[in-house]
């Protein structure tokens, strides 16, 4: 459970480095604009969140799905939590769009690597 628990934290930390490192990069060549920094993020978030669920599922060793599932709920909660926080920086549909892509993403990270494990029990 404490190792499930940690995989959560570990995947999204990983995903929240990549999306740092994209917008210092998308900010130092491109200028970018509030438009641009919304389509480089959903563009990123779902290849970004698959890293973070496939990091979760190799930590989590034995309960790769387990892990995938909970860094999927954990990340759609922090979307929430974060549309609460900057309500009217960003559309309503970025936001439930960002929340589908990072959940969609750490599954599909989390199975990946189940695949490789012949794991896909949660």
């Amino acid at each position: 459970m404490i190792r499930t628990a940690q995989s959560v934290i570990a995947g999204y930390a990983v995903i929240a480095l990549l999306v740092i490192a994209t917008d210092a990069v998308v900010g130092a060549a491109f200028h970018g604009t509030r438009k641009t920094f919304t389509i480089v993020n959903l563009a990123a978030a779902l290849p970004w969140a698959a890293a973070g669920g496939y990091t979760a599922a190799y930590i989590a060793k034995g309960k790769e799905m387990g892990a995938a599932i909970g860094l999927s709920l954990f990340a759609a909660i922090m979307s929430i939590v974060t549309l609460a926080i900057d309500r009217g920086r960003q559309p309503l549909w970025y936001w439930g769009a960002l929340l589908i892509l990072l959940a969609a993403g750490a599954l599909c990270g989390g199975y990946l690597r189940s695949r490789q494990t012949n794991k896909l029990v949660a």
